[in-house]
């Protein structure tokens, strides 16, 4: 049996796809609605047994690599190619303002094709079960890094734990895949999201 077919069926499902913004995100639901594809829900516990039942999750989003403008949102948890946020009770809180997200005209069809792949393969799994490869995500280990190592620290200036990671094309097909390397510190409730790209 696969291991996404495995965790399924188990009583408590360790990883949820497609999961609604509102059980992702604590406030400011229609800038995340907006800007946010959440992929899964991951309980931590099947990463690390003693952090129990608490969900983290992983969540695509379309950056603007034109627009300058979003940098100056940027902080040590939100910059190019990385994403924070805080967590609590499950849920997340972004780290920036939503200009962050700040998109060039010429962007804006990419960011409308990433909408409608996303849209398509959630469907997909609501109407048939098909899982367009996000079965295949890799938990916990080492992060198979596609170039430098990029893991965070966290405000404490430890390495942040590696939870998963996870390859966009088969879900997301926007000429814009990415592998999603997602971490995690308990200490400071902080989820981080690293991408890269070959």
């Amino acid at each position: 049996m696969r291991l996404f077919e495995r965790l399924r069926q188990s009583r408590t499902p360790d990883i949820e796809l497609f999961p609604d913004i509102d059980s992702v995100f604590e406030s400011e639901l229609e800038h995340c609605r907006r800007v946010f594809f959440p992929v899964c829900s991951i309980r931590l516990g099947c990463v690390r047994k003693e952090w129990g039942d608490e969900r983290i999750h992983v969540v695509h989003y379309n950056e603007d690599p034109y627009d300058a403008s979003g940098a100056k949102w940027f902080n040590e948890y939100c910059s190019d190619n990385m994403i924070g946020f805080d967590l609590r009770n499950g849920k997340y809180t972004f780290k920036t303002d939503f200009g962050y997200f700040d998109l060039s005209d010429d962007w804006k069809k990419w960011f409308d094709l990433t909408t409608q792949e996303y849209q398509r393969s959630r469907d997909g799994y609501r109407t048939s079960g098909q899982t367009f490869g996000i079965d295949e995500i890799r938990l916990g280990g080492k992060p198979d890094w596609l170039q430098d190592d990029a893991t965070p620290l966290d405000p404490g200036g430890k390495q942040m734990s590696f939870i998963a990671e996870l390859h966009t094309a088969d879900f997301i097909a926007d000429s814009c895949d990415n592998t999603i390397f997602l971490f995690y510190s308990q200490e400071h409730q902080l989820a981080v999201q690293v991408y890269q790209i070959t």
